[in-house]
């Protein structure tokens, strides 16, 4: 066996040599010997395959890039896969309800630990108090506008409506034409990524079906032009 005060220095990290046999012993996933693989890497080892961890990412890679997501997509469009797998899961957590509550509870706080996950509540927030008119601090002095304002700016892509409740009840959302998502993954700072995320030139008002088509994509020419204005406007480098 192996001594594990012996170490192989990769760059910044530090790989502690363990075999295949003691790894099983304790319970690990991996091992790692510090001989190079057939391909040159030396690297950790899946103990369940002895498959070198660099090789099974390139061919996992190279896979979903030629017919990976194309056949997963084409799984999905199958009539009623998502209708089974949606009745299995709902059986599942009858079935297990304490297990599907920590479940829940684990993926919502590792999500909500995340800059995107931050940022999105803090929106949530501040619009749900901008739609009851509550002057808050955060409101006047980070977004430079009040709630009138806020409710004004929206309701001119809606004329239709009187408030943006009532748009709401008729089922439009409000948009961020450059989505969070690209905001929360290109500024770091949490105060500057939720004012360019909340400038007013950044909200509207859209159907849900639009919404929904539109997702976290950014390659129209409309969003595009948003990023440059809101990039710009902030003197934010991309």
């Amino acid at each position: 066996m192996i001594p594990l005060s012996i170490f192989i220095n990769l760059g910044e990290f530090k790989l502690n040599i363990i075999g295949r046999k003691e790894a099983k012993e304790k319970g690990l996933t991996r091992y790692f010997t510090g001989k190079t693989c057939k391909h040159g890497h030396v690297c950790e080892r899946y103990l369940r395959n002895r498959q070198c961890v660099k090789c099974t990412s390139i061919w996992s890679l190279n896979y979903n890039r030629k017919v990976g997501y194309k056949h997963q997509y084409k799984q999905h469009r199958k009539p009623g896969v998502l209708e089974k797998k949606r009745k299995w899961a709902q059986k599942w957590r009858d079935e297990n309800p304490e297990k599907a509550k920590e479940t829940s509870r684990n993926g919502q706080s590792k999500y909500m630990s995340t800059l995107h996950g931050q940022l999105r509540r803090r929106i949530k927030e501040t619009v749900r108090k901008l739609l009851r008119n509550r002057n808050s601090v955060e409101c006047l002095d980070l977004l430079a506008y009040t709630p009138q304002e806020f409710n004004k700016s929206l309701l001119k892509c809606t004329p239709q409506f009187m408030t943006i409740q009532e748009a709401r009840d008729s089922g439009y959302q409000i948009d961020h034409i450059v989505p969070i998502k690209y905001i929360s993954e290109r500024i770091s700072n949490n105060e500057l990524s939720f004012i360019v995320a909340m400038d007013l030139q950044n909200l509207r008002i859209i159907t849900q079906e639009a919404n929904f088509k539109k997702k976290d994509k950014v390659d129209s020419k409309e969003v595009q032009e948003k990023i440059t204005y809101l990039w710009r406007k902030y003197s934010i480098s991309k």
